[in-house]
């Protein structure tokens, strides 16, 4: 892969969400911002512009900017790096007064980076674009996709964990069937694990490339009149496995409302109905008060908020409550994006405004 060509979603509305009324709220001081899934950077840049809007409109105000940006892949990172050299160069007033770091982590361990190194602050703004980068999914090396012949990897972190293959030879058919039927939501995910433990086990199971794992899938699940490939939610499911995906999202989650200022906003993009329950179970939480200041003293503070949330309304103390989700139920790519970006046709953006900080 030697370019990073990826089309943001919802690119102006999630700035828009972020910089809300932004020349009214800071006329001198600190605001920082953070992007939590840097890819090739099209959020950022578009924050970066709002933001020099706002300083040319303040008329040299005193306002100090901090973006940070975290992505796990480090040629993402590499690339996202020399387009925002290249704006702040080319915008040499504005780069005065904004400072933009990297960081080499994955978002899920964000809130920790950002205890220990920004303690005395609260941010203003949090974005996060959970789905995989056009540039990872057409990459046949990396092993996303079953219509490009490569490795069964998936790792967006391709130097630590453990690779889909390796999910595939270890994994028994219990676990197997699990990954499949929640990560993925496959009906026939425990005939799919069954085979492949059976195939696996007689030196059967073809694992050499992508597209003979996918075409051995196809063959197991049949859905012979299935308007999409039958491996479809298969390749899901791994790739959520291998790479720890729902948990990193709730580990992020989690830690959010401790992290916002009073007045600022959180914008989540997912791409699949698993994360945007999640995401929607969050912040109807913090708009119901379920996350009170005794809930973020328990042990087991992941269990306490599943417990809270269940599968239907939040039981809380609205006088509790940290703020709202704004725009309810969230926004969807219009039908000029959906033009431009096929892949825009899955993605659900959803704000929250928080009133208060905790």
């Amino acid at each position: 892969m030697t370019s990073f060509d990826h089309i943001s979603v919802l690119l102006h509305e999630t700035v828009h969400l972020l910089c809300s009324g932004l020349s009214q709220k800071f006329d001198s001081g600190r605001a920082i911002f953070a992007d939590c899934t840097l890819g090739g950077a099209g959020h950022t840049l578009l924050l970066l512009k709002t933001l020099s809007a706002a300083i040319e409109k303040q008329h040299g105000s005193h306002l100090e900017f901090e973006v940070l940006c975290c992505d796990q892949d480090a040629f993402a990172l590499a690339i996202a790096q020399e387009r925002i050299n290249d704006w702040l160069r080319t915008n040499p007033a504005a780069a005065k007064q904004i400072n933009v770091n990297l960081l080499a982590i994955n978002f899920r361990d964000f809130p920790h980076w950002f205890a220990n190194n920004r303690k005395e602050f609260k941010l203003n703004g949090l974005m996060a674009d959970l789905g995989v980068s056009s540039p990872q999914l057409d990459s046949a090396e990396r092993g996303f996709s079953f219509l490009r012949e490569g490795p069964l990897d998936m790792r967006m972190n391709n130097s630590q964990g453990r690779t889909a293959k390796e999910l595939l030879e270890q994994l028994d058919e219990k676990e197997l069937t699990r990954i499949f039927q929640e990560f993925g939501e496959e009906p026939r995910a425990r005939a799919l694990a069954r085979a492949i433990v059976k195939d696996r086990a007689s030196g059967l199971l073809p694992m050499s490339n992508t597209v003979e794992f996918a075409q051995y899938v196809a063959r197991v699940l049949g859905y012979h009149q299935s308007r999409v490939h039958p491996a479809t939610r298969v390749f899901q499911a791994l790739r959520i496995a291998v790479n720890e995906e729902l948990s990193a999202v709730e580990d992020l989650l989690s830690a959010i409302p401790e992290l916002m200022a009073e007045d600022g906003w959180a914008a989540v993009i997912s791409f699949h109905s698993l994360e945007d329950r999640l995401v929607k179970r969050y912040f109807r939480a913090w708009e119901a008060g379920a996350l009170t200041p005794q809930a973020k003293q328990a042990s087991e503070k992941k269990q306490w908020m599943e417990a809270q949330m269940g599968l239907s309304a939040v039981a809380g103390d609205n006088r509790l409550s940290l703020g709202e989700e704004s725009p309810r139920g969230g926004v969807v790519a219009q039908a000029d994006e959906l033009q431009r970006n096929p892949r825009s046709r899955s993605a659900r953006l959803r704000g929250f405004h928080f009133l208060k900080s905790t």
